[in-house]
């Protein structure tokens, strides 16, 4: 069981006891140095504090990004067999359509597959390069957590040319 203080305490003034208070000292003893600075310091505290608060009312609250996992076939049009080290190149799209500056490209394996995740959903363009096969491009949009691209690749058309 703890044990009551008695009062007074010692050390603490009273008024009643007739022991004066100590004294605050002026304000000249802190300096107006370190007045003005304490002041500024919170006046952007609380400018800062504001701001946040307000731009935090006035935005909506973001919703959080989808990714998805692409997985990608590479086949030949004519046999329908797997096309080995191919090259698909991922671009992703602006809003205006206008293809960003960076991309991917993976290499299909023996089985004319590759694969890769965290994909942000969104528009993408597509380009698949064959060595002996016409390049394949398509602009699609990713929008569901898994999709897969079955990619046919035609053979070389034959050239056109006014020599004979």
């Amino acid at each position: 069981m703890r044990e009551r203080a008695k009062l007074p305490l010692p050390g603490v003034a009273k008024a009643e006891c007739g022991v004066p208070l100590p004294e605050i000292p002026p304000l000249e003893v802190f300096g107006r140095r370190t007045l003005t600075g304490l002041l500024l310091g919170l006046i952007c505290l609380n400018l800062f504090l504001g701001t946040t608060e307000l731009s935090a009312r006035a935005k909506k609250p973001k919703a959080p990004e989808q990714f998805s996992s692409l997985s990608f076939v590479v086949l030949r049009e004519t046999d329908g067999k797997p096309v080995r080290n191919a090259s698909v190149v991922i671009h992703f799209l602006r809003k205006d359509g206008s293809q960003d500056d960076e991309g991917f490209q993976l290499k299909t394996d023996s089985n004319g597959r590759t694969a890769m995740n965290d994909i942000p959903y969104g528009k993408l363009r597509l380009q698949v390069v064959a060595h002996g096969l016409q390049t394949y491009g398509e602009d699609v949009e990713i929008n569901s957590a898994k999709q897969e691209f079955v990619i046919r690749l035609n053979p070389p058309a034959g050239q056109v040319s006014i020599y004979k």
